[in-house]
């Protein structure tokens, strides 16, 4: 069975091919474009196809990032991975940047917990708690930075995630801080782990919605309206 994982939950337009059956990546392309998601992403995807000898109708499912992350390359992802599937009559899974992050970072051999955070702009953190083998301790949140020690466990912790500093420098002001190690300043996950996490999830219980955590920076504005031009 190939997985085909997409990103463009951030800065990264990627994408990896996944034989699932032999747990294996067959191929994987990353750009750093920060912008241009809608752009790039398909021609993308037909170079890392064509580069493992693949086509679309050889995949067997598709994985892609859900977010918290870009809203307009959250969308992209979405949209684009919607859209093969429902032509190729194949399943998508959605995918937690923030579970992706603490996957790559999983160590079942020790015990500490990994804390991993994103910056969220406008004084707060996209945040969210695993266990040291990356299973979920509580629900992804949006924090405001100055509340990030009310939440950080009182025990030895691993950070990751792009606000990592940030979350270490809240730990410093705490009374007793707690230890804490930061493993990477990464804003989303390998798409190589990003397959490999999607490999073990169920579809049915990762459906692909945005995972947005707080309205976007854009709204429409009130009460306002163009004047008609006169007759």
């Amino acid at each position: 069975m190939i997985l085909l994982a997409i990103d463009t939950s951030a800065n990264l337009c990627a994408a990896a091919l996944y034989d699932c059956s032999n747990n294996l990546v067959l191929a994987e392309k990353s750009e750093d474009i920060g912008r241009g998601h809608a752009e790039r992403l398909m021609g993308l995807l037909a170079e890392l196809l064509d580069g493992a000898g693949l086509a679309y109708k050889d995949l067997s499912q598709i994985a892609v990032t859900s977010g918290p992350g870009s809203f307009t390359g959250i969308r992209v992802g979405l949209a684009t991975a919607r859209g093969l599937a429902l032509g190729l009559g194949i399943k998508v899974i959605g995918i937690n940047v923030l579970e992706a992050i603490a996957f790559q970072h999983n160590s079942p051999s020790k015990d500490t917990p990994i804390v991993v955070a994103l910056d969220a702009k406008r004084g707060e953190v996209f945040l969210q708690i695993f266990s040291p083998s990356s299973k979920p301790l509580m629900e992804p949140l949006a924090v405001p930075i100055e509340q990030i020690g009310e939440i950080i466990p009182k025990q030895p912790i691993r950070i990751a995630g792009s606000a990592s500093n940030v979350v270490a420098e809240q730990i410093a002001r705490l009374p007793n801080p707690p230890e804490f190690e930061i493993c990477s300043n990464q804003s989303a996950a390998s798409i190589a782990d990003i397959a490999k996490l999607a490999a073990r999830l169920k579809p049915d219980a990762n459906r692909p919605v945005p995972l947005y955590l707080r309205s976007a920076d854009a709204k429409p504005q009130n009460n306002f309206a163009l004047k008609r031009a006169a007759n």
